[in-house]
């Protein structure tokens, strides 16, 4: 690894974001920059935390990009394809796993969580319950995915909290769920993408991190297919956000679309023939 340049995680996080500021052949608006970091950031913290690869590496030429930066690039859409074109370069960097770095993204993890949830984890709990409870029909299925993958980070450990009463908090996420549930089986609602989002999210092995781009992507399915089903409107943004972020968490974690395809494909053939010549919907291939 000569010819990589080692720094800190923190140094990692700036330094990219720096080069991707200034060395892409074009301006990029700083609400993208902020955008790019937000992700990158998730990722190098949730690589560094897992320690697969004993180090965390930074490339990026019109040959190679790697992954961290292509998923970055992606879902704050400043490249479709997480590529760089000809001319570009980032700094070959790496970041090793010794303890001052893992202290750092373990602080970050707390920090961006609550960026994630524009809340603490207990109040956005707490809120979600009282939704669930005095609502009759289902809820827009978004702030029980944010509450599930964060209950799984504290869960696997990953979130380290130190609120004595964090088993309660993870009780009552559960719960809320559980009586949300009797609403889907209740309303013949189980067949939805987003049904099934929600419940792989609750019921699958508690052992598990989503990163910020798989979550978004599960919001995103779940938020678009739970509209359509009720004739909300959509708009094109909202489409193409869904495919930009399912092809971010591909690169991290998993493809979404592949995990739903049946639902997604049933729930946009089914809006199309309700409005056969009003709206033209892109769907899955």
């Amino acid at each position: 690894m000569s010819k990589f340049e080692e720094v800190t995680l923190e140094g990692l996080i700036n330094l990219t974001t720096e080069e991707i500021k200034k060395n892409l052949n074009y301006v990029v608006s700083d609400s993208s920059i902020k955008s790019f970091r937000r992700y990158f950031e998730d990722i190098v913290t949730y690589q560094t935390i897992s320690d697969i690869d004993g180090c965390v590496k930074v490339e990026g030429n019109p040959m190679f990009v790697s992954t961290n930066v292509a998923a970055a690039l992606i879902a704050s859409n400043i490249r479709r394809n997480g590529n760089l074109e000809r001319g570009e370069k980032l700094t070959d960097r790496w970041s090793d796993l010794h303890s001052e770095n893992t202290l750092f993204a373990k602080k970050r993890i707390v920090e961006l969580e609550k960026e994630y949830l524009e809340d603490s984890f207990e109040s956005k709990v707490l809120n979600t319950l009282k939704e669930v409870n005095t609502e009759e029909n289902i809820i827009n299925p978004v702030n029980l995915i944010k509450i599930g993958t964060c209950m799984h980070d504290r869960i696997s450990g990953y979130t380290e909290s130190r609120d004595h009463k964090e088993n309660e908090y993870i009780k009552l996420a559960k719960e809320a769920w559980v009586t949300e549930k009797q609403k889907y089986i209740k309303y013949n609602l189980t067949k939805t993408a987003y049904y099934k989002v929600l419940k792989d999210i609750f019921e699958e092995n508690d052992l598990r991190h989503y990163p910020l781009v798989t979550k978004e992507a599960l919001e995103s399915v779940a938020s678009l297919t739970y509209n359509l089903d009720r004739d909300n409107y959509v708009a094109t943004p909202d489409i193409h956000s869904f495919y930009r972020m399912n092809d971010a968490s591909k690169l991290i974690y998993m493809d979404v679309i592949d995990a739903y395809e049946d639902e997604i494909r049933e729930c946009f053939e089914s809006y199309r023939s309700r409005h056969s010549g009003k709206a033209k919907i892109k769907t899955i291939n």
